[in-house]
């Protein structure tokens, strides 16, 4: 697949957190591996073999977490590295496809990430069984969601809509 990484340019530099507030920090969230998976979702799962838990809007994922964002797709977030996979078609009824230069990812942390979270979705954050699928419009972006940790959300957008959402963001910040 082709790198298309440095198509898009990213609104700022990567390293810096976009916002740093009282009870609220947004920064990127670097070096994941993002990996959708389309079809039958427990073959990929038997043929992962791996201990990702599976999430949906609002559920608490861990360093690996298969993000359900359909009743057949689903995306592989890892911490650790790509999954041990080849991709395109498995005969056991899945599509495996990296994806991890088409998303950017934003996290968003600290008590007041609710508050954000729900300026952009109408959405209760602390609802751990919101929906089985994480995907949602987000500030008018399609958009996947789901919780790090209690108060820590993970949020991934479209590349080429991310200038648009740090824009958001920062806006949306200064009203909390």
């Amino acid at each position: 697949m082709r790198e298309v990484s440095q198509r898009w340019a990213m609104p700022a530099d990567r390293a810096d957190p976009l916002v740093v507030r009282d009870g609220l920090s947004v920064t990127w969230a670097g070096g994941l591996s993002q990996t959708l998976i389309s079809g039958d979702l427990d073959a990929a799962r038997k043929a992962l073999g791996a201990a990702a838990s599976e999430v949906g809007l609002c559920g608490i994922a861990g360093p690996e977490a298969l993000v359900r964002l359909a009743r057949d797709r689903a995306v592989l977030v890892s911490e650790t590295g790509e999954p041990d996979l080849p991709l395109g078609w498995h005969p056991h009824g899945f599509a495996v496809t990296t994806m991890s230069d088409a998303w950017a990812v934003f996290d968003i942390a600290g008590p007041r990430a609710a508050h954000l979270v729900a300026q952009g979705a109408a959405i209760d954050l602390t609802k751990a069984d919101a929906s089985p699928s994480a995907a949602l419009l987000f500030a008018g972006c399609w958009a996947i969601l789901y919780r790090r940790f209690e108060d820590a959300a993970r949020l991934h957008v479209e590349r080429p809509l991310a200038p648009y959402l740090t824009n958001w963001i920062s806006a949306a910040s200064n009203d909390l």
